[in-house]
């Protein structure tokens, strides 16, 4: 794997910029709530990073899940498998790298197996949670080319690259990608097939609008489409209870985490920062009870509140939790991008305290 995987400077530095000046218009308003509020203290916080922990006989399981080689003789389909439980151990221990590592095998192992698509497309989802944008891209495009790609995982990998689309900058691409997964969509949205997944398509469909409208700078039409798309995913595990299917379940409580850690964000952006913190310290307990601190997910809330509490101007505060979250980052080997977050969180907490050094330290 090389370097250009994990670190795309271009995009990056530009990525960077826009955070630092965002950050820095919002301090002004962030000053005024702040002085308004009785902001509570990050105590709580900062214990339930340490409190919760995965079960212990399952994580026991993944490890010896790990530990395990592929049987001599195996077949493909046995490989397969094989890979497929290793990914999962990996992602339920916070081993980001690791199941990293797995999906690569599968998708490398699957040429020619019907089932290549959907597994190019979770290489591609994997690999954009990680920061990985520019592999992504091309997982995600390799499977909705591929020749046996079904509706699901062709509309699911659309609005993939179009949110990663917005992501670096490409709007017109992203609703050029948006626009033929909502065709995927309008057309296989009634199959019998489809019935249990309507729910989370129309989620990810509203996710990747919402991104969309964020790269736009459109703010309260990025709300609206975010909150439609939690609304979709409630429903989307409530069909999943219905169905007994724990499986889907995990995946769509996961992903409603995700957008609502979006919607934080846009909050934030807004400076409603009083319910942007309601709704942040809510998501890092649930993140934290599902599936404990070291996950890209709880990396992802932590960091979120830390967003909140730099914009009411609780400098010491943020500068804890963003360090929690380079910290979480790191253990869990995740890529040389997602460090880009937490840094350029502590340079805007110094530039708030005119802490010019310090600020450019982290630059």
């Amino acid at each position: 794997m090389g370097k250009s995987d994990h670190f795309q400077p271009a995009w990056a530095r530009r990525t960077l910029c826009r955070l630092s000046l965002a950050a820095l218009m919002l301090l002004p308003t962030a000053f005024s709530v702040a002085a308004d509020s009785a902001p509570r203290g990050i105590g709580d916080i900062t214990r339930l990073l340490h409190e919760y922990k995965p079960d212990s006989s399952r994580a026991d399981a993944a490890r010896a899940q790990l530990e395990r080689k592929p049987p001599e003789g195996a077949s493909k389909r046995e490989l397969i498998r094989f890979q497929m439980q290793a990914a999962d151990a990996a992602e339920q221990l916070g081993l980001q790298g690791r199941m990293l590592e797995s999906r690569r095998m599968l998708a490398t192992i699957a040429e020619g197996e019907a089932d290549h698509p959907e597994l190019l497309r979770q290489l591609a989802a994997s690999e954009m949670q990680s920061g990985n944008y520019q592999s992504a891209l091309k997982n995600a495009r390799a499977a909705v080319e591929h020749r046996a790609v079904r509706g699901g995982s062709e509309l699911l990998s659309l609005f993939n690259i179009s949110r990663i689309q917005g992501f670096i900058g490409e709007v017109a691409e992203a609703k050029l990608s948006w626009n033929q997964g909502n065709a995927v969509f309008n057309r296989i949205r009634s199959a019998p097939t489809a019935a249990s997944f309507v729910n989370s398509f129309e989620a990810l469909r509203d996710w990747a609008k919402a991104d969309i409208a964020i790269a736009e700078g459109k703010s309260m039409e990025a709300e609206s489409a975010l909150r439609a798309s939690i609304a979709a995913w409630d429903k989307a595990i409530a069909r999943a209870v219905s169905d007994n299917d724990l499986t889907l379940r995990l995946r769509v409580e996961n992903s409603r985490e995700l957008s609502e850690s979006r919607l934080v964000s846009v909050l934030v952006s807004q400076g409603k920062l009083f319910e942007a913190e309601i709704i942040a310290r809510g998501l890092l307990r649930r993140t934290l009870s599902r599936v404990g601190k070291d996950s890209p997910q709880s990396a992802s809330a932590v960091l979120r509140m830390a967003q909140v509490l730099l914009a009411q101007g609780r400098f010491k505060d943020a500068d804890t939790l963003a360090n929690e979250t380079a910290r979480i980052y790191g253990d869990i080997g995740g890529g040389a991008n997602l460090m880009l977050a937490p840094l350029s969180l502590l340079s805007h907490s110094y530039f708030g305290r005119e802490d010019w050094t310090n600020a450019l330290v982290q630059l």
